[in-house]
């Protein structure tokens, strides 16, 4: 229904999702090398926020690409 690509975060949002598991994907650019920690993903709703699923954190490795 909406998504909000902001500089900390993406914002997904939905009138309505039946039961099921969903897929959401973005695109991002990075702009430093590292290694990072990323958030869990964060689901919930909007007022009833007692129903809620999270996602395991992970880690990102960015490397430079100049040779590409």
């Amino acid at each position: 229904y909406h998504k909000e690509l902001r500089q900390d975060s993406v914002r997904f949002y939905a009138d309505y999702l039946p039961a099921g598991n969903y897929h959401l994907s973005y695109t991002a650019q990075a702009i430093a090398e590292g290694e990072f920690r990323l958030q869990p993903a964060h689901s919930e709703e909007m007022y009833d926020p007692d129903v809620f699923g999270k996602s395991t954190p992970a880690e990102l490795t960015v490397i430079s690409g100049a040779g590409q």
